[in-house]
Parts: C-alpha cells; sequence; structure tokens
C-alpha cells in the first residue's frame, strides 16, 4: 500500500511540475504558444486571452495536484485521479474530433496531443 501512495505521489509531482511550466508559460508569452501552434498569422486578441486563461486554470490545476499530495484520504486521492482521467479522455475526444472534422486546419502537433492526452 505504501508503494502505490509513493509512485501516486511521484505522479502527482510530475504532473504539479509539467501543469506549473504550462500555465506560467501560457500566462507569460500567450503569443508566442499560439503563433508556434497556430502556425498561422491570423492572430486576434481572443486567442492571446484563451491561452492566457487556459494558462491560469492549468497553473491552479498544478498547485492543486501539489497540495493533495500532502492528504492521507485514499477517497480523495482516488478522485484526483478519476477526475484526471475523466478530463484527459474528454479533451483527446475533442481533439480527435476536431482533427477529424478539419484536419487542413489542424498539424501534427494535434495528433500528437490527441495520442499523449489519450495515452
Amino acid at each position: 500500500m505504501q508503494e502505490a501512495r509513493r509512485q501516486l505521489d511521484a505522479l502527482f509531482v510530475i504532473h504539479a511540475s509539467i501543469s506549473t511550466i504550462i500555465g506560467f508559460a501560457c500566462m507569460l508569452v500567450p503569443h508566442s504558444l499560439a503563433m508556434s501552434a497556430l502556425q498561422t498569422p491570423l492572430y486576434g486578441h481572443l486567442v492571446h486571452e484563451m491561452v492566457r486563461l487556459y494558462g491560469a486554470l492549468t497553473l491552479a490545476q498544478g498547485w492543486l495536484v501539489w497540495k493533495t499530495r500532502l492528504v492521507g484520504d485514499a477517497l480523495i486521492r482516488k478522485t484526483f485521479c478519476q477526475a484526471y482521467c475523466l478530463c484527459f479522455s474528454l479533451q483527446s475526444l475533442s481533439m480527435l474530433r476536431a482533427q477529424l472534422s478539419s484536419p487542413e486546419s489542424h498539424s501534427v502537433l494535434n495528433w500528437i496531443n490527441v495520442l499523449v492526452l489519450a495515452g
């Protein structure tokens, strides 16, 4: 049981670290990230703000996962894992639908995101 907790804590640390880095990047340099992801000169203020909002949510979830490592209640930890599984599955399905419905407006990066989120 302790080994499973240590493994989950390690996963939480990795997830929190990646979420924090991505969240800060989206908050601080939304233009650079959006331009490299979109690969188009068509870029508006709305895209800029959406990237920042996504960054705020991602940064907050990184902090939440970091703090959850300190919680001893197995049900809460299990619920976090289930919520992330659901969240990443739904994101993967949404991105897959976008890719299939409009493949010309998506890059290889979208396929990578679909696979990472589904995995």
